[in-house]
C-alpha cells in the first residue's frame, strides 16, 4: 500500500505542477496579446497547445476578447 500511496502523491504533485505551468503560459500569452506583442503571444500560445496545433482560431478569439 505504501508504494501505491507514494505513486499517487508523485502523480498529484506532477499534475499540480503541470496545471500551474499551463496557467502560467496562458497568462503570459494573454499579456503578450494585450501588449500588442503578436510574435510573443503566438509563440506562448503555440507552446501551450503543442508544436503541430493550429492556434489561428484561438488566437483570433483571444484578441477579440482583449
Amino acid at each position: 500500500m505504501a508504494g501505491n500511496e507514494q505513486q499517487l502523491n508523485t502523480h498529484s504533485a506532477y499534475t499540480h505542477t503541470h496545471t500551474h505551468t499551463h496557467i502560467y503560459i496562458m497568462k503570459m500569452a494573454w499579456l503578450q496579446a494585450k501588449r500588442g506583442r503578436e510574435e510573443e503571444f503566438q509563440t506562448a500560445l503555440q507552446k501551450l497547445r503543442g508544436k503541430e496545433a493550429d492556434i489561428y482560431q484561438e488566437a483570433t478569439e483571444i484578441k477579440v476578447l482583449i
